[in-house]
């Protein structure tokens, strides 16, 4: 086990089924906390609504604004952690808000993969809203697009998912923390 001596924050960025989350979960694993942004988003609303909804719901019932409003107010309210991995749902840093929120957070990690790849992992998982009503390749090379570069720009280090497993991809945040 590599053992972390810095303990800076890191956050996953990256499209949906990209490893966010399970890539987080194992770089934690090695002296950090695991936060999930969806996990506290839903948290933060029940406390706020008393009403238990997913972020799917939220934002369906609730609407576009609503959700980004909350999701940036609860990644500010992020900010005093410390040795924590943050794993974002792919959305996040696409809201203006955010991107200096989580660069001011910790260490940017962008799992980079194509859209091939992703919708393959993809159709074991369940598709994103976005994609739910048309998931082809073409549909999601779209928004593909509008992200890519955002999260490229973000990125303090990207990593290539395409052919890597799990222990590459933790081996080299570590390697980069």
């Amino acid at each position: 086990m590599i053992m972390v001596q810095r303990r800076r924050n890191v956050v996953f960025i990256g499209f949906a089924s990209c490893g966010k989350s399970t890539a987080g979960k194992a770089v934690a694993a090695h002296g950090f906390t695991f936060v999930d942004l969806d996990s506290v988003i839903e948290e933060r609303f029940q406390y706020d609504k008393k009403e238990t909804l997913s972020c799917r719901q939220i934002y369906n019932q609730y609407g576009n604004e609503y959700f980004l409003n909350l999701e940036t107010k609860v990644l500010g309210s992020l900010l005093t952690l410390e040795s924590t991995v943050l794993s974002t749902g792919g959305g996040a840093p696409m809201t203006a808000a955010n991107r200096p929120i989580l660069k001011q957070f910790g260490f940017v990690v962008y799992l980079y993969a194509e859209p091939e790849v992703l919708l393959d992992r993809m159709k074991s998982k369940g598709y994103p809203a976005f994609l739910a009503d048309n998931p082809t390749v073409e549909n999601l090379n779209k928004i593909w697009n509008e992200r890519h570069d955002i999260y490229r720009s973000m990125a303090d280090l990207t990593i290539d998912t395409n052919k890597k497993n799990i222990d590459e991809i933790v081996t080299e945040v570590l390697e980069h923390i």
